[in-house]
């Protein structure tokens, strides 16, 4: 009986491992309003906001004072 029971445990758990990394989604409105939260829309919104601004020709620099003041050329010496 306990192999049994044990057989339907791991059956359950392969089914449940292939839904959750399946992408077969509900595409309604209602699900995909319940999925936003504040950080997706402002992950969203950053995002759109950079493609927006490289598509004009306007690049943001992000860099480092620290990155920059290597030399191009450095290899650290423990390699």
């Amino acid at each position: 009986m306990s192999d049994i029971a044990a057989f339907i445990n791991d059956s359950k758990r392969r089914k449940d491992i292939v839904d959750k990394y399946r992408h077969v989604e509900d595409k309604t409105i209602t699900r995909k309003i319940s999925r936003l939260n504040m950080h997706s829309i402002g992950k969203k919104s950053s995002r759109m906001g950079q493609k927006f601004m490289n598509s004009i020709g306007i690049e943001v620099k992000v860099g480092s004072n620290n990155f920059l003041s290597f030399p191009m050329g450095y290899t650290p010496s423990h390699v």
